[in-house]
Protein backbone atom coordinates (compact mmCIF):
# COMPACT_ATOMS: atom_id res chain seq x y z
CA UNK A 1 0.00 0.00 0.00
CA UNK A 2 1.40 3.43 -0.93
CA UNK A 3 2.00 6.14 1.88
CA UNK A 4 1.31 9.34 -0.35
CA UNK A 5 2.62 12.81 0.58
CA UNK A 6 0.35 15.34 1.36
CA UNK A 7 0.63 18.91 1.59
CA UNK A 8 -1.16 21.88 2.28
CA UNK A 9 -0.40 25.83 2.26
CA UNK A 10 -1.53 28.75 2.94
CA UNK A 11 -1.20 30.57 -0.58
CA UNK A 12 -2.78 29.85 -4.03
CA UNK A 13 -3.10 26.75 -5.90
CA UNK A 14 -3.11 25.57 -9.41
CA UNK A 15 -4.28 22.44 -10.66
CA UNK A 16 -1.16 19.80 -12.07
CA UNK A 17 -3.43 17.52 -14.01
CA UNK A 18 -2.98 19.42 -17.37
CA UNK A 19 0.89 19.57 -16.85
CA UNK A 20 1.30 16.49 -15.97
CA UNK A 21 -0.48 15.20 -19.40
CA UNK A 22 1.56 16.96 -20.58
CA UNK A 23 4.32 15.08 -19.43
CA UNK A 24 3.02 11.84 -20.47
CA UNK A 25 2.05 12.60 -23.74
CA UNK A 26 5.77 13.90 -24.39
CA UNK A 27 7.49 11.39 -26.71
CA UNK A 28 10.92 13.05 -25.97
CA UNK A 29 11.84 11.27 -22.93
CA UNK A 30 15.71 12.45 -23.15
CA UNK A 31 14.08 15.94 -22.43
CA UNK A 32 11.66 15.49 -19.76
CA UNK A 33 12.77 15.07 -16.46
CA UNK A 34 10.44 13.29 -14.44
CA UNK A 35 8.84 15.70 -11.66
CA UNK A 36 8.72 13.70 -7.83
CA UNK A 37 5.10 13.11 -8.17
CA UNK A 38 6.36 10.23 -10.91
CA UNK A 39 8.14 8.45 -7.50
CA UNK A 40 6.15 7.00 -4.57
CA UNK A 41 7.30 5.36 -1.62
CA UNK A 42 5.97 2.77 -0.56
CA UNK A 43 5.80 1.59 2.92
CA UNK A 44 8.48 -1.00 3.06
CA UNK A 45 11.20 1.93 1.54
CA UNK A 46 11.38 1.10 -1.67
CA UNK A 47 10.33 3.78 -4.79
CA UNK A 48 8.98 2.77 -7.92
CA UNK A 49 8.37 4.75 -10.92
CA UNK A 50 4.62 5.41 -11.31
CA UNK A 51 2.80 6.82 -14.68
CA UNK A 52 3.79 6.05 -18.23
CA UNK A 53 7.14 7.28 -18.36
CA UNK A 54 9.79 5.24 -17.38
CA UNK A 55 13.37 6.11 -15.93
CA UNK A 56 16.50 4.92 -17.92
CA UNK A 57 18.60 3.29 -15.18
CA UNK A 58 21.78 2.99 -16.72
CA UNK A 59 21.41 7.63 -17.04
CA UNK A 60 20.07 8.91 -13.70
CA UNK A 61 17.96 11.90 -13.54
CA UNK A 62 17.63 14.11 -11.14
CA UNK A 63 13.39 14.02 -10.56
CA UNK A 64 13.24 17.04 -8.81
CA UNK A 65 14.60 18.80 -12.40
CA UNK A 66 11.76 20.46 -13.79
CA UNK A 67 11.20 21.52 -17.67
CA UNK A 68 10.23 25.20 -17.07
CA UNK A 69 8.09 24.92 -20.48
CA UNK A 70 5.69 22.69 -18.95
CA UNK A 71 4.09 25.41 -16.66
CA UNK A 72 2.55 27.09 -19.68
CA UNK A 73 -0.28 29.75 -19.61
CA UNK A 74 -2.87 26.88 -21.11
CA UNK A 75 -3.15 25.11 -17.88
CA UNK A 76 -6.62 23.88 -16.43
CA UNK A 77 -6.81 26.29 -13.77
CA UNK A 78 -5.44 30.17 -14.55
CA UNK A 79 -2.70 30.83 -11.58
CA UNK A 80 -3.30 34.01 -10.14
CA UNK A 81 -0.16 36.78 -10.57
CA UNK A 82 0.95 39.56 -9.20
CA UNK A 83 -0.30 41.18 -12.13
CA UNK A 84 -4.46 40.67 -11.61
CA UNK A 85 -3.70 39.83 -7.46
CA UNK A 86 -6.58 37.38 -8.12
CA UNK A 87 -6.04 33.81 -6.14
CA UNK A 88 -7.69 30.64 -6.95
CA UNK A 89 -8.49 27.55 -4.92
CA UNK A 90 -7.98 24.22 -5.58
CA UNK A 91 -9.39 20.72 -4.42
CA UNK A 92 -7.38 17.92 -5.83
CA UNK A 93 -8.78 14.48 -6.32
CA UNK A 94 -7.84 11.68 -4.35
CA UNK A 95 -6.41 9.72 -6.91
CA UNK A 96 -3.64 12.44 -7.42
CA UNK A 97 -0.62 12.33 -5.44
CA UNK A 98 -0.03 15.92 -4.97
CA UNK A 99 3.90 16.11 -5.09
CA UNK A 100 5.30 18.74 -2.73
CA UNK A 101 7.25 20.04 -5.40
CA UNK A 102 4.51 20.47 -7.33
CA UNK A 103 3.05 22.36 -4.65
CA UNK A 104 6.23 24.87 -4.70
CA UNK A 105 5.96 25.39 -8.12
CA UNK A 106 1.98 26.27 -8.11
CA UNK A 107 3.25 28.87 -5.58
CA UNK A 108 5.96 30.20 -7.63
CA UNK A 109 4.14 30.97 -10.61
CA UNK A 110 2.16 33.85 -9.44
CA UNK A 111 5.57 35.42 -10.22
CA UNK A 112 5.90 33.93 -13.99
CA UNK A 113 8.62 35.83 -14.45
CA UNK A 114 10.40 34.76 -11.54
CA UNK A 115 9.77 30.66 -11.62
CA UNK A 116 11.43 30.84 -15.07
CA UNK A 117 14.83 31.97 -13.50
CA UNK A 118 14.23 30.49 -9.91
CA UNK A 119 13.94 26.69 -11.84
CA UNK A 120 17.05 27.94 -14.01
CA UNK A 121 18.70 27.74 -11.31
CA UNK A 122 17.68 24.54 -9.68
CA UNK A 123 18.34 22.50 -12.39
CA UNK A 124 21.23 23.52 -12.90
CA UNK A 125 22.05 22.97 -8.98
CA UNK A 126 20.45 19.54 -9.48
CA UNK A 127 21.48 18.20 -12.26
CA UNK A 128 23.62 20.75 -14.40
CA UNK A 129 27.14 20.60 -15.41
CA UNK A 130 29.05 20.21 -11.71
CA UNK A 131 31.77 18.44 -9.86
CA UNK A 132 29.36 16.66 -7.16
CA UNK A 133 27.54 13.60 -7.87
CA UNK A 134 23.47 13.61 -8.59
CA UNK A 135 22.55 11.86 -5.69
CA UNK A 136 25.62 13.79 -3.24
CA UNK A 137 23.89 16.87 -4.27
CA UNK A 138 20.28 15.50 -2.96
CA UNK A 139 21.99 14.73 0.31
CA UNK A 140 23.84 17.94 0.89
CA UNK A 141 20.43 19.32 0.37
CA UNK A 142 18.67 17.07 3.05
CA UNK A 143 21.31 18.57 5.50
CA UNK A 144 20.83 22.20 4.84
CA UNK A 145 16.76 21.58 5.09
CA UNK A 146 17.29 19.54 8.08
CA UNK A 147 19.03 22.46 10.22
CA UNK A 148 15.40 24.39 9.61
CA UNK A 149 13.22 21.31 10.39
CA UNK A 150 11.58 21.56 6.94
CA UNK A 151 10.65 18.23 6.43
CA UNK A 152 8.77 18.83 3.13
CA UNK A 153 12.20 19.59 1.36
CA UNK A 154 13.63 16.52 3.59
CA UNK A 155 11.19 14.35 2.59
CA UNK A 156 10.90 15.29 -1.23
CA UNK A 157 14.98 15.17 -1.62
CA UNK A 158 15.17 11.44 0.30
CA UNK A 159 12.81 10.46 -2.56
CA UNK A 160 15.27 12.02 -5.40
CA UNK A 161 18.14 10.67 -3.57
CA UNK A 162 16.84 6.79 -4.22
CA UNK A 163 16.18 7.90 -7.24
CA UNK A 164 19.67 9.05 -8.48
CA UNK A 165 21.17 5.94 -7.26
CA UNK A 166 21.88 7.16 -3.66
CA UNK A 167 23.04 4.49 -1.14
CA UNK A 168 19.56 3.67 1.24
CA UNK A 169 21.84 3.52 4.22
CA UNK A 170 22.66 7.49 3.98
CA UNK A 171 19.37 7.90 4.83
CA UNK A 172 19.62 6.19 8.02
CA UNK A 173 21.76 9.51 9.31
CA UNK A 174 25.02 11.16 9.30
CA UNK A 175 26.52 7.73 10.94
CA UNK A 176 26.23 6.01 7.74
CA UNK A 177 28.04 8.67 4.91
CA UNK A 178 31.57 9.18 3.82
CA UNK A 179 33.56 11.33 6.29
CA UNK A 180 33.59 14.13 3.45
CA UNK A 181 30.17 14.19 3.55
CA UNK A 182 29.84 14.86 7.15
CA UNK A 183 32.76 16.91 7.26
CA UNK A 184 30.35 19.87 6.00
CA UNK A 185 28.17 19.92 8.99
CA UNK A 186 30.17 22.36 10.70
CA UNK A 187 30.00 25.16 7.78
CA UNK A 188 26.18 23.96 7.08
CA UNK A 189 24.99 25.04 10.92
CA UNK A 190 27.34 27.98 10.76
CA UNK A 191 25.47 29.67 7.47
CA UNK A 192 21.85 28.53 8.12
CA UNK A 193 22.08 30.08 12.04
CA UNK A 194 24.85 32.34 11.85
CA UNK A 195 26.79 32.84 8.59
CA UNK A 196 29.15 36.07 9.83
CA UNK A 197 31.11 33.16 11.78
CA UNK A 198 32.14 31.62 8.89
CA UNK A 199 36.02 31.70 8.06
CA UNK A 200 38.79 31.47 5.89
CA UNK A 201 39.68 28.72 8.84
CA UNK A 202 36.50 26.44 7.66
CA UNK A 203 37.51 26.25 4.56
CA UNK A 204 41.10 25.13 5.42
CA UNK A 205 39.58 22.49 7.09
CA UNK A 206 38.05 21.26 4.25
CA UNK A 207 40.38 21.65 1.72
CA UNK A 208 43.27 20.20 3.47
CA UNK A 209 44.27 17.62 4.90
CA UNK A 210 41.76 13.96 4.70
CA UNK A 211 38.80 13.80 2.88
CA UNK A 212 39.18 16.99 1.20
CA UNK A 213 37.00 19.41 -0.89
CA UNK A 214 38.55 20.94 -3.98
CA UNK A 215 37.52 24.72 -4.41
CA UNK A 216 35.12 23.73 -7.27
CA UNK A 217 33.59 20.97 -5.31
CA UNK A 218 33.25 23.31 -1.74
CA UNK A 219 31.80 26.34 -4.14
CA UNK A 220 29.10 24.18 -5.81
CA UNK A 221 28.43 22.43 -1.93
CA UNK A 222 27.98 25.90 -0.44
CA UNK A 223 25.85 27.48 -2.88
CA UNK A 224 23.58 23.97 -2.54
CA UNK A 225 23.81 24.53 1.24
CA UNK A 226 22.95 28.12 0.95
CA UNK A 227 19.80 27.15 -2.03
CA UNK A 228 18.06 25.07 0.59
CA UNK A 229 18.61 27.31 3.45
CA UNK A 230 16.99 30.02 1.71
CA UNK A 231 14.40 27.51 0.39
CA UNK A 232 13.55 26.39 3.73
CA UNK A 233 12.65 30.08 4.42
CA UNK A 234 10.31 30.45 1.83
CA UNK A 235 8.58 26.52 2.52
CA UNK A 236 8.17 27.50 5.81
CA UNK A 237 6.71 31.91 4.99
CA UNK A 238 4.11 30.51 2.58
CA UNK A 239 2.99 27.36 5.22
CA UNK A 240 3.78 24.81 3.08
CA UNK A 241 3.30 21.27 5.04
CA UNK A 242 3.32 17.35 4.48
CA UNK A 243 -0.65 16.72 6.21
CA UNK A 244 -0.77 12.88 6.45
CA UNK A 245 -4.27 13.28 7.50
CA UNK A 246 -5.68 15.46 4.68
CA UNK A 247 -7.22 14.62 1.53
CA UNK A 248 -7.58 18.00 -0.45
CA UNK A 249 -4.86 20.73 -0.88
CA UNK A 250 -5.85 23.84 0.79
CA UNK A 251 -5.66 27.38 0.16
CA UNK A 252 -5.71 29.59 2.58
CA UNK A 253 -6.45 33.40 1.50
CA UNK A 254 -4.81 36.61 3.46
CA UNK A 255 -7.75 38.23 3.33
CA UNK A 256 -9.74 34.95 4.90
CA UNK A 257 -12.18 36.43 8.12
CA UNK A 258 -11.44 32.65 9.71
CA UNK A 259 -8.14 32.01 11.55
CA UNK A 260 -8.93 28.30 10.80
CA UNK A 261 -5.75 26.58 8.54
CA UNK A 262 -8.53 24.42 7.33
CA UNK A 263 -10.13 27.20 5.26
CA UNK A 264 -10.09 29.52 2.58
CA UNK A 265 -11.37 32.55 0.59
CA UNK A 266 -12.77 32.09 -3.51
CA UNK A 267 -12.36 34.70 -4.21
CA UNK A 268 -8.88 35.80 -2.87
CA UNK A 269 -9.60 39.41 -3.38
CA UNK A 270 -9.15 41.93 -0.58
CA UNK A 271 -11.67 44.49 0.26
CA UNK A 272 -11.56 47.62 -1.00
CA UNK A 273 -12.55 49.41 2.26
CA UNK A 274 -9.92 47.94 4.10
CA UNK A 275 -6.46 49.56 2.44
CA UNK A 276 -5.64 52.26 5.80
CA UNK A 277 -2.54 50.29 6.24
CA UNK A 278 -1.74 50.91 2.59
CA UNK A 279 -2.73 54.25 2.44
CA UNK A 280 -0.43 55.25 5.31
CA UNK A 281 2.52 53.18 3.70
CA UNK A 282 1.94 55.45 0.33
CA UNK A 283 1.85 58.26 1.99
CA UNK A 284 5.09 57.66 4.00
CA UNK A 285 6.54 56.50 0.75
CA UNK A 286 5.69 59.87 -0.62
CA UNK A 287 6.95 61.95 2.06
CA UNK A 288 10.21 60.08 1.70
CA UNK A 289 10.25 60.58 -2.33
CA UNK A 290 9.70 64.26 -1.55
CA UNK A 291 12.80 64.47 0.88
CA UNK A 292 16.02 65.85 -0.71
CA UNK A 293 18.79 63.85 -0.52
CA UNK A 294 21.18 65.37 2.10
CA UNK A 295 24.40 63.96 2.16
CA UNK A 296 24.82 61.88 5.53
CA UNK A 297 28.32 60.76 6.41
CA UNK A 298 29.13 57.10 7.09
CA UNK A 299 29.49 57.32 10.64
CA UNK A 300 25.82 58.68 10.47
CA UNK A 301 24.49 55.93 8.05
CA UNK A 302 26.47 53.27 10.25
CA UNK A 303 24.63 54.58 13.84
CA UNK A 304 21.31 54.38 11.79
CA UNK A 305 22.30 50.39 10.60
CA UNK A 306 22.98 50.18 14.11
CA UNK A 307 19.91 51.75 15.55
CA UNK A 308 17.95 48.89 13.26
CA UNK A 309 20.27 46.36 14.15
CA UNK A 310 19.21 46.96 18.04
CA UNK A 311 15.65 47.37 17.53
CA UNK A 312 15.50 43.97 15.63
CA UNK A 313 17.31 42.53 19.21
CA UNK A 314 13.82 43.00 20.73
CA UNK A 315 11.18 41.48 17.92
CA UNK A 316 11.99 38.46 20.11
CA UNK A 317 12.38 35.34 18.18
CA UNK A 318 10.90 31.37 19.58
CA UNK A 319 13.53 28.74 20.11
CA UNK A 320 12.76 25.27 18.42
CA UNK A 321 15.01 22.38 18.71
CA UNK A 322 14.82 19.32 16.47
CA UNK A 323 12.93 16.65 18.30
CA UNK A 324 11.46 14.89 14.62
CA UNK A 325 13.01 11.57 14.33
CA UNK A 326 12.64 12.28 10.43
CA UNK A 327 14.92 15.28 10.59
CA UNK A 328 17.71 14.18 13.81
CA UNK A 329 19.58 11.83 12.18
CA UNK A 330 20.92 14.49 9.57
CA UNK A 331 21.72 17.24 12.09
CA UNK A 332 24.80 17.20 14.50
CA UNK A 333 24.31 19.69 17.27
CA UNK A 334 20.73 20.71 17.33
CA UNK A 335 21.52 22.77 20.10
CA UNK A 336 23.30 25.15 17.82
CA UNK A 337 20.74 28.11 16.63
CA UNK A 338 20.25 31.75 15.62
CA UNK A 339 21.74 34.51 17.91
CA UNK A 340 20.87 37.79 16.68
CA UNK A 341 24.11 39.52 14.65
CA UNK A 342 23.82 42.61 17.72
CA UNK A 343 24.23 40.04 20.41
CA UNK A 344 26.96 38.14 19.05
CA UNK A 345 30.14 37.72 21.39
CA UNK A 346 32.31 40.97 21.19
CA UNK A 347 35.21 39.20 21.48
CA UNK A 348 35.02 37.55 18.39
CA UNK A 349 36.07 41.05 17.06
CA UNK A 350 33.52 40.12 13.80
CA UNK A 351 32.27 43.74 12.51
CA UNK A 352 29.42 44.38 9.90
CA UNK A 353 29.82 42.93 6.26
CA UNK A 354 31.02 46.22 4.10
CA UNK A 355 28.99 45.21 1.38
CA UNK A 356 30.48 48.18 -0.34
CA UNK A 357 34.20 45.84 0.09
CA UNK A 358 32.83 42.35 -1.11
CA UNK A 359 29.50 42.92 -3.49
CA UNK A 360 27.60 40.75 -5.63
CA UNK A 361 28.28 42.45 -8.51
CA UNK A 362 31.84 42.65 -8.40
CA UNK A 363 33.80 40.33 -5.85
CA UNK A 364 31.13 37.78 -5.31
CA UNK A 365 29.96 37.11 -9.00
CA UNK A 366 33.54 37.82 -10.27
CA UNK A 367 35.01 34.96 -7.94
CA UNK A 368 32.56 32.72 -9.16
CA UNK A 369 33.60 32.93 -12.91
CA UNK A 370 37.08 32.90 -11.69
CA UNK A 371 36.24 29.33 -10.43
CA UNK A 372 34.93 28.60 -14.04
CA UNK A 373 31.63 28.01 -13.02
CA UNK A 374 28.38 28.47 -15.36
CA UNK A 375 26.04 29.28 -11.76
CA UNK A 376 27.27 32.86 -11.99
CA UNK A 377 25.21 34.43 -14.85
CA UNK A 378 22.32 32.59 -13.71
CA UNK A 379 22.28 33.56 -10.15
CA UNK A 380 22.81 37.23 -11.57
CA UNK A 381 19.72 36.90 -13.50
CA UNK A 382 17.98 35.50 -10.57
CA UNK A 383 19.31 38.15 -8.19
CA UNK A 384 18.27 40.85 -11.11
CA UNK A 385 14.71 39.95 -11.74
CA UNK A 386 13.74 39.56 -7.88
CA UNK A 387 15.19 43.36 -7.55
CA UNK A 388 14.03 44.87 -10.08
CA UNK A 389 10.09 42.75 -10.19
CA UNK A 390 7.56 45.46 -9.70
CA UNK A 391 3.61 45.21 -10.75
CA UNK A 392 2.99 48.96 -10.07
CA UNK A 393 0.32 48.26 -7.36
CA UNK A 394 -0.52 47.26 -3.90
CA UNK A 395 -3.72 45.83 -2.92
CA UNK A 396 -6.13 47.43 -4.52
CA UNK A 397 -4.12 50.66 -5.29
CA UNK A 398 -2.71 51.13 -8.87
CA UNK A 399 0.11 53.10 -10.51
CA UNK A 400 2.19 52.28 -7.13
CA UNK A 401 5.90 52.75 -7.54
CA UNK A 402 7.23 50.34 -4.70
CA UNK A 403 11.03 50.30 -5.59
CA UNK A 404 11.66 52.37 -1.73
CA UNK A 405 9.28 49.78 0.35
CA UNK A 406 11.07 46.74 -1.64
CA UNK A 407 14.41 48.37 -0.98
CA UNK A 408 13.80 48.66 2.62
CA UNK A 409 12.79 44.68 2.53
CA UNK A 410 15.87 43.62 0.70
CA UNK A 411 18.39 46.20 2.54
CA UNK A 412 16.58 45.14 6.54
CA UNK A 413 17.03 41.08 5.51
CA UNK A 414 20.63 41.68 4.78
CA UNK A 415 20.69 44.26 8.10
CA UNK A 416 19.14 40.71 9.97
CA UNK A 417 22.35 38.67 8.64
CA UNK A 418 25.15 41.16 9.65
CA UNK A 419 25.23 43.22 5.99
CA UNK A 420 25.89 46.99 5.99
CA UNK A 421 25.05 48.79 3.06
CA UNK A 422 27.18 51.95 3.13
CA UNK A 423 24.74 54.33 0.23
CA UNK A 424 21.60 53.09 1.80
CA UNK A 425 19.35 55.53 4.86
CA UNK A 426 18.80 53.03 7.00
CA UNK A 427 15.78 55.49 8.51
CA UNK A 428 13.72 54.36 5.27
CA UNK A 429 13.46 50.88 7.04
CA UNK A 430 11.82 52.73 10.40
CA UNK A 431 9.08 54.60 7.97
CA UNK A 432 8.33 52.06 5.43
CA UNK A 433 8.61 48.76 7.02
CA UNK A 434 5.56 48.41 10.14
CA UNK A 435 6.46 45.92 13.44
CA UNK A 436 4.50 42.91 12.59
CA UNK A 437 6.19 43.30 8.67
CA UNK A 438 9.97 43.25 10.41
CA UNK A 439 8.81 40.12 12.82
CA UNK A 440 7.48 38.40 10.27
CA UNK A 441 10.69 39.13 7.80
CA UNK A 442 13.04 38.66 10.40
CA UNK A 443 11.74 35.35 11.20
CA UNK A 444 11.53 34.16 7.89
CA UNK A 445 15.28 34.80 7.44
CA UNK A 446 16.74 33.54 10.91
CA UNK A 447 13.94 31.05 12.76
CA UNK A 448 11.65 29.54 9.41
CA UNK A 449 10.61 26.96 11.55
CA UNK A 450 8.86 29.12 14.33
CA UNK A 451 6.21 30.47 11.65
CA UNK A 452 2.72 29.87 11.96
CA UNK A 453 -0.61 30.37 10.02
CA UNK A 454 -1.28 33.60 12.23
CA UNK A 455 2.19 35.25 11.59
CA UNK A 456 0.90 35.16 7.98
CA UNK A 457 -1.89 36.72 8.51
CA UNK A 458 -1.47 39.54 10.81
CA UNK A 459 1.35 41.38 8.66
CA UNK A 460 0.25 43.75 5.87
CA UNK A 461 -3.38 42.43 6.16
CA UNK A 462 -4.47 44.44 2.92
CA UNK A 463 -1.78 42.75 1.02
CA UNK A 464 -3.14 40.11 -1.54
CA UNK A 465 -1.96 36.66 -1.26
CA UNK A 466 0.79 37.15 -4.49
CA UNK A 467 2.01 40.20 -2.91
CA UNK A 468 3.15 38.30 0.61
CA UNK A 469 4.34 35.61 -2.03
CA UNK A 470 6.27 38.64 -3.83
CA UNK A 471 7.75 39.58 0.06
CA UNK A 472 8.74 35.75 0.36
CA UNK A 473 10.83 35.44 -2.96
CA UNK A 474 12.56 38.75 -1.51
CA UNK A 475 13.48 36.80 1.85
CA UNK A 476 14.67 33.88 -0.19
CA UNK A 477 17.23 35.47 -2.89
CA UNK A 478 18.47 38.56 0.02
CA UNK A 479 19.20 35.46 2.32
CA UNK A 480 20.85 33.64 -0.66
CA UNK A 481 22.60 36.38 -1.52
CA UNK A 482 23.97 36.84 1.92
CA UNK A 483 25.14 33.36 2.66
CA UNK A 484 26.43 33.03 -0.59
CA UNK A 485 28.66 36.23 -0.22
CA UNK A 486 29.72 35.57 3.23
CA UNK A 487 31.10 32.07 1.80
CA UNK A 488 32.64 33.44 -1.60
CA UNK A 489 34.64 35.77 1.20
CA UNK A 490 35.60 33.21 3.11
CA UNK A 491 36.78 31.13 0.06
CA UNK A 492 38.81 33.70 -1.25
CA UNK A 493 40.44 34.74 2.05
CA UNK A 494 41.35 31.10 2.43
CA UNK A 495 43.07 31.32 -1.47
CA UNK A 496 45.42 34.63 -1.03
Amino acid sequence: METKLKVSCWCCERCVASLRQRHRQSGDSQDVFLPISSVKETNDGESNNAGDAEVDSSKPKCPISFRSDLLGKDSCTNIGSGADGRSCSGTFDESYDVSPFDHLYQILNYHPKYITVFLDVHNFLMRGIGPIPYDQRCYIGIMAAARHHCLYLVKSLSVSFLACGGDERWLGGLEHVPQKIRNLCEVNRILAHRPWLLSKNHIQNLNRGVDTWSISELTHALVLMAHFHSLSSFVFACGIAIDAGQKRVHCHSSSSSSSDPGSFDNSGSVSEDSDVEIDRLLERMKILSAESENDVSQEELRKRFDKIENQATKLTMRKKQIKNRDLLPFVEDPEFMFVDFASRDPDLGITPFDVREFAWEDSGSGFMNWVNWDMTSLLDVKFTVTQEMTYYKMGHKPNVDTFAFRRAIWNYIHCLLGMFHDDYNYEEIDHLLEKNLRWYIKAATCTPETIAYRNYCSFMKEFLDSEKVHINIMVLEARLQAELLYSLRAISRHMT
